[in-house]
């Protein structure tokens, strides 16, 4: 005999259970309409990205300009020692003493150590040149020793006041001078002087320095040139000419 089970609630269960049965049947489930997706879809396609900026760069600081020296003027009379107040950069010096002749005339540049740098004068004649200035890295001349009778001037001034040699092509001069070389890279020279069979010699500095004549002799003769020769300097008495050609 099979036995029959009764399930009996209790009347409060009883409630509940009816009243979330009626909640869940009149829950509306709202869909949208078709207007409203068309326009979110125009919506979302028409939307432009934002455009993200980079970030600023610092602007670089301006180069430092290195201002030309000053030029120096000196002039007196017999022997003297200036002091000079000048940066320690390359420069040039104009000379120019000794006009009656027959006597000492001489010009030697000391560093802040006493120590003698050059000798860049020293005649019996009358003088007139141009001379470089501390184009090597360690001199700073800083002092000056003048020995002389009768009156004197010396122009100290900027490198870039050198005479221009157009490269290619011919220069003639006479005595010390200091060239700065412009224009095509220089290959060849070609070397004229010292018809009195003086001291005469020219030097070529760039990246090296570089001895291209030195006689006591007359001279006429081609030399090869470094490519990056910026500076010619002759030491001479009397005229003499130099031709130069590029490759």
């Amino acid at each position: 005999m099979k036995k029959r089970y009764t399930l009996v609630m209790a009347p409060m269960a009883a409630m509940i259970l009816i009243a979330s049965v009626v909640v869940a049947c009149t829950q509306t489930v709202v869909t949208p309409s078709v207007d409203a997706i068309q326009t979110a879809i125009a919506q979302t396609l028409s939307a432009q990205p934002t455009n993200t900026l980079p970030p600023s760069a610092t602007p670089p600081p301006p180069p430092t300009v290195t201002p030309e020296p000053v030029p120096i003027h000196l002039s007196g009379s017999g022997d003297d020692v200036i002091d000079l107040d000048r940066p320690a950069s390359a420069a040039l010096m104009h000379v120019s003493g000794n006009a009656a002749g027959g006597h000492l005339f001489a010009v030697s540049a000391y560093g802040a150590n006493g120590v003698l740098i050059d000798m860049l004068v020293n005649t019996n004649d009358p003088y007139e040149g141009v001379h470089p200035l501390d184009l090597y890295q360690d001199q700073h001349t800083t002092r000056l020793e003048v020995k002389a009778t009768g009156e004197w001037t010396i122009d100290i001034t900027s490198l870039n006041e050198g005479q221009r040699f157009e490269v290619p092509g011919e220069i003639v001069g006479s005595g010390d001078n200091v060239l700065i070389l412009a224009g095509k890279p220089p290959d060849v020279a070609t070397i004229e002087g010292n018809e009195a069979g003086k001291e005469f010699s020219v030097t070529s500095f760039a990246p090296t320095v570089k001895q291209l004549v030195k006689t006591t002799q007359p001279y006429n003769g081609k030399v090869l040139l470094d490519p990056q020769a910026k500076i010619l300097v002759i030491n001479a008495q009397g005229p003499w000419k130099i031709n130069i050609t590029t490759k």
